[in-house]
């Protein structure tokens, strides 16, 4: 695992020098993540999902907004709700970003069976569910 969480590291930080999100600070970069992959990323669940006030996130939103790596979109269902999604823009960036991403999947697809992909998969579950866990926990020491 540290292996791993160290060539992820080293890949972020290279395609932020050379590439892309070339101009974009580690915790915008961070903000960014949280709105591309939580499904129907709001203000709220953000705040609710880093445990800081709507207020502070409204504030990195807009500025989000401004610099045109964020749009906000009315929910057809709630018209008082807006979810957030990245602009095509960053998501250039990202098709860069993740590209050592989609080579390790390819790879993995042509080198193991699908059920050892399964077990992988299981694997990377367990994984998520114990910093989910983790992080609730936390939450409640506080």
């Amino acid at each position: 695992m540290d292996r791993l969480w160290y060539e992820i590291t080293v890949n972020q930080l290279r395609n932020r020098q050379d590439k892309c999100m070339k101009d974009i600070s580690c915790n915008t970069s961070m903000y960014l993540d949280l709105i591309k992959f939580r499904d129907k990323a709001t203000v709220s669940s953000i705040a609710d999902d880093l445990d800081i006030s709507k207020a502070a996130v409204t504030m990195k939103v807009n500025e989000l907004v401004k610099q045109g790596l964020v749009k906000k979109v009315q929910s057809e269902e709630d018209k008082r709700i807006n979810y957030l999604e990245v602009t095509d823009t960053i998501s250039e960036d990202y098709e860069i970003y993740f590209r050592p991403l989609r080579h390790a999947i390819e790879t993995i697809r042509e080198k193991y069976t699908q059920e050892k992909i399964d077990v992988f998969c299981e694997v990377l579950e367990t994984f998520s569910d114990c910093f989910q866990s983790c992080n609730k926990a936390h939450k409640e020491e506080l």
